[in-house]
């Protein structure tokens, strides 16, 4: 191919074929690639030394597999925020993944958040979208005190 051709464009506008992108790998602009095209867990694992892992890790849906395969690769922030992650990955990784993120975009059960309350603010607690009463009586707060219902007298709980 003509080296004058417009490879961003190509790899931002255009779906390219694997085997395109096997072929011209050279020539490609990986940044773009990464961001804009689909790839499958074998074409990245493939050509993972080319894509750039924070684009990558922020618009694709992966396997927990996949995630721990490349755990130092992969962007936690993004995996914690874009990825359904169970609960007993979450554990896994309990070192590497964004506690507030993880707070904020993921189902937790009330179990899962009472075992790593130490991991979790306070602000994290009042966006997760149901929580009872007894738990946030159970939470302890950075100054220590325990949280109760006259201490939050903006919100409110469903039941």
């Amino acid at each position: 191919m003509d080296k004058d051709f417009d490879w961003d464009y190509l790899c931002c506008k255009m779906t390219l074929t694997v085997e395109f992108m096997r072929k011209y790998n050279h020539n490609l602009n990986w940044r773009l690639v990464s961001a804009c095209q689909e790839l499958s867990e074998g074409f990245i694992r493939e050509f993972q030394d080319k894509v750039i892992w924070k684009y990558i890790s922020s618009c694709r849906r992966f396997s927990e597999d996949f995630i721990r395969e490349f755990q130092d690769q992969v962007d936690w922030g993004y995996i914690s925020k874009c990825q359904e992650l169970s609960e007993d990955f979450t554990r896994e990784f309990k070192h590497k993944v964004d506690w507030p993120l993880i707070a904020a975009y993921q189902e937790l059960s009330e179990d899962f958040r009472e075992e790593f309350k130490d991991k979790l603010e306070y602000e994290e607690y009042i966006i997760w979208p149901i929580i009872s009463n007894n738990f946030f009586k159970k939470v302890t707060l950075l100054n220590r005190k325990v949280l109760d219902s006259e201490q939050l007298p903006l919100f409110t709980f469903n039941k």
